[in-house]
């Protein structure tokens, strides 16, 4: 089940419920720094094969999902590696 799967059919279990959904470092699967003539760009990659979902007042759970893929930035690599 793809991210957009995963959200649609959590939404529709618990309609009454506020439910949000996010990554923490639990979810990540890979981290792909990209560089060029040995520098790395600005624009890296993070992939993730969990979903956080948490319903409002409820601890969080974590479902898995097929691999989804952004970008994100190498000062987040950066402070990411540092609190690891």
């Amino acid at each position: 089940m793809n991210i957009y799967e995963a959200k649609e059919f959590v939404t529709k279990v618990n309609p009454e419920k506020k439910v949000s959904f996010g990554f923490d470092k639990k979810c990540i699967r890979s981290i792909e720094i990209i560089h060029t003539n040995g520098k790395a760009h600005d624009d890296n990659h993070i992939e993730y094969d969990q979903l956080m979902v948490t319903y409002e007042g409820e601890a969080p759970y974590y479902i898995s999902i097929s691999p989804h893929r952004e970008v994100c930035s190498l000062d987040w690599i950066k402070n990411h590696v540092a609190t690891a």
